[in-house]
């Protein structure tokens, strides 16, 4: 697993696009004009725009290891045939991604407080992505009877372990303590993408609050 690593790869992709937001969105440096007076509802609206055309946000990688173990034998009239069992584990290591769709946003998920000078953003729901299995880092183990290798038992028991081992590596993505970081990291992505935005267009003291659904990290 790693977490830690993840969390920084997190931070990291939250700086870059808050700054890629301003800098590369030709509508936000139009509306902002140097010393003229800026509102906070301009910035967000146009921020808004900006934000959605990002699509699918990346803000979080962490390593889980699938461990399956499948076990075959041959029958005969629902009789076990002796020597053609196999049992075969493997442990395979992978790489699940997280991310966000901003294009999802909507001015609803906004609510812009101009007296306080603060912005609250809802988070859109954090998706693991399919695994990157490191096949390179593999490690597999088998036992099969003297009679295994003149059967189809192996292959069946490769199959039933494929399958599982994509269902393990979700499982892993899916737990409570990985979500929590996922989520931790999608909020600060999120949160510095409206708050670069925001100071850049002479809004000191601005300040973003990313609201999390409450079924999110339950």
């Amino acid at each position: 697993m790693r977490g830690a690593a993840g969390f920084v790869l997190g931070l990291v992709v939250a700086a870059l696009l808050g700054a890629a937001l301003f800098l590369g969105a030709p509508a936000l440096r139009e509306r902002l004009v140097p010393g003229a007076a800026v509102k906070g509802e301009t910035v967000v609206a146009t921020t808004l725009e900006a934000v959605r055309r990002e699509q699918k946000l990346l803000v979080f990688a962490a390593w889980v290891t699938a461990d399956v173990t499948s076990t075959v034998q041959k029958t005969f009239l629902d009789v076990a045939v002796p020597g053609t069992g196999v049992t075969k584990t493997l442990i395979v290591p992978g790489e699940v991604r997280y991310a966000i769709d901003l294009s999802a946003l909507t001015e609803a998920d906004l609510l812009w407080n101009a007296d306080r000078r603060t912005l609250s953003v809802r988070l859109p729901p954090v998706v693991p992505l399919d695994p990157v299995l490191r096949l390179d880092r593999m490690r597999g183990y088998t036992d099969r009877g003297p009679l295994a290798a003149v059967t189809d038992v192996e292959a069946v028991a490769d199959e039933m372990n494929r399958g599982a081992i994509a269902r393990e590596l979700m499982a892993q993505a899916r737990t409570p303590e990985l979500m929590r970081l996922a989520e931790a990291a999608a909020a600060e992505a999120l949160r510095n993408s409206f708050l670069l935005p925001l100071r850049a267009a002479g809004l000191q003291g601005a300040s973003v609050e990313v609201v999390r659904p409450a079924a999110a990290s339950d």
